[in-house]
């Protein structure tokens, strides 16, 4: 257990391993869910971040809130497709997950979420 899923040693809290992730919700499975926004990459990202633009081979925009700009940037086809980076804010990620919950001010299992819910993806799509 990391510290940031809070391990007894992180003070933030210390009963997370007692109490399930999902309580109550249904596994989620990342890979479907970044599989599934990677086969619709410009358009996912395009919903994130409205304010963007396509260019060349990235997305562009000012930042998390989708407004126009060249500060945050992600990749959208080859190797790299899917990594971010907000090169304002100094934040970044590797996949779709990753940046619907940094659009969203969330973790990532509620980002996971909502972009399942967004893409029609798995079981946990009754918003609950």
């Amino acid at each position: 257990m990391t510290e940031q899923q809070g391990s007894p040693t992180s003070g933030t809290n210390r009963f997370a391993q007692w109490v399930p992730v999902n309580c109550g919700r249904a596994p989620l499975d990342f890979d479907a869910i970044n599989r599934a926004a990677f086969a619709r990459l410009e358009q996912v990202v395009e919903r994130l971040l409205p304010g963007g633009r396509c260019e060349r081979n990235e997305w562009v925009a000012g930042d998390l809130r989708g407004g126009p700009g060249r500060s945050l940037k992600v990749v959208l086809r080859g190797a790299k497709a899917g990594v971010w980076r907000d090169f304002a804010a100094a934040v970044g990620g590797a996949d779709p997950v990753s940046l619907a919950a940094a659009v969203a001010g969330v973790g990532q299992a509620e980002g996971a979420r909502l972009l399942a819910k967004m893409l029609g993806v798995g079981s946990d799509n009754n918003g609950r």
